[in-house]
């Protein structure tokens, strides 16, 4: 179990660890989890921690708010406190349209 399921209570993306792994094996040997709290039912989080030497720090979250997968990209990311600022509003955005109510409102 990954860093992100146990952030999220064990609950995983379904067919997401392939994914998940094989997007951490090429953003290089400086990959590591992040504990992004998301806000959503599960979620992998993930920075490549200037792997791939370009110095920018990529980060990649995966997020599912009830039936919707949720993918976020970030340049120059690698703490776990910015991508959980955005990702919990993606998710409250995704379910207030799931409501039927206005995300802008």
């Amino acid at each position: 179990m990954s860093q992100g399921e146990r952030a999220n209570g064990g609950a995983g993306l379904p067919g997401n660890r392939r994914f998940h792994g094989d997007r951490a094996r090429d953003a290089g040997s400086g990959a590591r989890d992040l504990k992004v709290d998301t806000g959503a039912e599960a979620a992998e989080a993930f920075t490549d921690g200037d792997g791939d030497g370009d110095g920018d720090g990529d980060c990649e979250v995966v997020m599912r708010a009830g039936a919707v997968l949720i993918r976020m990209q970030g340049v120059g990311v690698t703490d776990e406190e910015t991508p959980g600022k955005f990702a919990r509003l993606r998710v409250e955005r995704v379910r207030k349209t799931a409501n039927g109510q206005n995300p802008d409102a």
